[in-house]
């Protein structure tokens, strides 16, 4: 999406080159495993063509598997194959379920092209996957997954990074305050800028949830072999969940924007009020969770803002010196959770709903009052 971004022009008819490496590839089914636990995602590049498998977590220790073998193509969209579970689609049929689906997006508002419009050419070079994509400006998807406010600086994140498991051996910790306190020090953030502090949240995430976050950036694990360490379980209000929905938000809304930060919190909880045995994190109730959303806006929301150029020192100042009921004032922890798919759906109807908006807006309030915008 960054690539995408970054090369989109006005003419809506000129494909843009993106190249993925099998690394890239890698880490961003590592991170949307860690994101969905227990469910899972791998994307993975086998000689000509390209293997993306997930696995939903159903009721009464199940499992559902779903799978994409893409071929190829010189010329138009690759040639796939699609796996539902035990049963296998031809081609032909694989193609008429994913055009399904492009019309059903379309239907919410979208603008996306027939497939092969969308997908001039797909080839296998070595380990890496080059797509001639032609995503029009019109459509919103690159708005929706990315905001364009700059590139990740790799070298700070490392750099964050390092001091973070280095702090963590002399002095463990298990608070997310402490660890944000950590990540943006008193003695530097008066001379933050949007770039440091996005890389922070990058290298925070990398510290908190999984160090293959740093792939996406272009972190190699010989960068990072003299620091690397486990991700380390941080706690906010005694909810290591929270912690989690909190760093991964931040980190999604400092790279690729706080709308798709929002999407991927809202629509995670629905999958876990679908499925009473998906779960984030251990200790995670079953069902939709306000509480969760109230952790992913929160994160997003000072992520947002401290990536902001003018408001990027107070924002680290802030920071170096937050405690968790600034991170998630105590208000919130009252919110419902564990709602299943029927109650949320008889209350809220679904996330674009008006009673379900107004419930977003109530939350945004109640961190406004400490977390001033």
């Amino acid at each position: 999406m960054n690539q995408l971004r970054n090369n989109a022009i006005p003419d809506a008819d000129e494909p843009q080159i993106v190249r993925l490496t099998s690394r890239q590839l890698a880490a961003a089914g590592a991170l949307a495993s860690d994101a969905f636990k227990p469910d899972r995602l791998l994307i993975e590049i086998d000689g000509d063509r390209i293997n993306v498998t997930g696995s939903h977590k159903l009721p009464f220790g199940r499992w559902l598997n779903v799978g994409i073998v893409g071929h190829g193509s010189k010329n138009g969209f690759p040639k796939v194959y699609l796996t539902v579970g035990s049963v296998s689609f031809p081609a032909r049929i694989s193609r008429l379920i994913l055009e399904g689906i492009r019309s059903v997006v379309n239907l919410r508002g979208a603008d996306i092209p027939p497939l092969d419009r969308l997908v001039r050419r797909f080839v296998i070079e070595g380990s890496d996957a080059v797509a001639l994509v032609q995503v029009p400006p019109k459509t919103g998807i690159v708005d929706q997954f990315g905001d364009g406010r700059g590139r990740i600086d790799a070298k700070a994140v490392l750099a964050t990074y390092c001091r973070l498991t280095v702090l963590q051996s002399l002095k463990p910790t298990d608070e997310l305050a402490e660890a944000v306190r950590r990540t943006y020090p008193a003695q530097t953030a008066g001379a933050a800028t949007a770039s440091s502090n996005r890389a922070g949240f990058v290298a925070l995430a990398m510290f908190a949830v999984s160090p293959r976050v740093g792939d996406l950036i272009g972190l190699s694990d010989e960068d990072i072999k003299d620091c690397r360490s486990e991700p380390v379980a941080l706690k906010l209000h005694d909810r290591f969940d929270l912690a989690k929905h909190w760093t991964l938000s931040a980190a999604l809304a400092a790279t690729s924007g706080a709308q798709f930060s929002q999407a991927m919190g809202e629509w995670k909880e629905l999958a876990d009020s679908v499925s009473k045995q998906s779960e984030f994190a251990e200790g995670d109730p079953s069902g939709f969770s306000f509480i969760d959303i109230a952790a992913d806006r929160s994160g997003f929301l000072m992520a947002q803002t401290a990536t902001d150029t003018e408001r990027a020192p107070s924002m680290a100042i802030r920071m170096s010196r937050i405690d968790q009921d600034a991170i998630l004032p105590p208000t919130l922890m009252t919110l419902e959770e564990g709602l299943p798919e029927s109650v949320f759906v008889q209350k809220y109807g679904t996330i674009r709903d008006a009673r379900f908006l107004e419930k977003v807006r109530q939350i945004d309030e109640e961190l406004a009052k400490s977390f001033p915008r």
